[in-house]
């Protein structure tokens, strides 16, 4: 019952109210995954990792790959768009952003417990 209403915006214009919750909630997430981490004594892996394999790469590879898959709606959000040449911008700005915001949170948690 609390999706229906969100269901009925069909177009990008209607969505962006949206969207701007949807990056505060995300952002609220990924500065509470970092505070825990750097509040005090996170709970890390109580063994070492063992040996990575091949498969153990494709798996975190295949994480970040994911995060960025975003490209099977690219083209109907810009044709949703007031002026669609400004998507190229929007990507080009996007996607370091996504690609920080990861980054961020995978070296705090690297410098807090990589050697656990």
């Amino acid at each position: 019952a609390i999706l229906i209403p969100s269901n009925q915006l069909r177009t990008l214009h209607h969505l962006s109210g949206l969207s701007v919750m949807s990056f505060a909630t995300i952002l609220a997430v990924l500065l509470i995954c970092i505070g825990f981490l750097l509040g005090g004594s996170p709970q890390c892996a109580e063994t070492p990792l063992g040996k990575l394999d091949v498969w153990e790469c494709f798996g975190g590879l295949s994480g970040f790959v994911f995060a960025f898959s975003g490209q099977k709606i690219f083209l109907e959000m810009q044709a949703e768009m007031k002026e669609p040449k400004q998507f190229a911008l929007a990507l080009n700005v996007g996607f370091p952003v996504l690609f920080t915001a990861f980054f961020a949170v995978a070296a705090v948690g690297f410098s807090e417990c990589g050697d656990r």
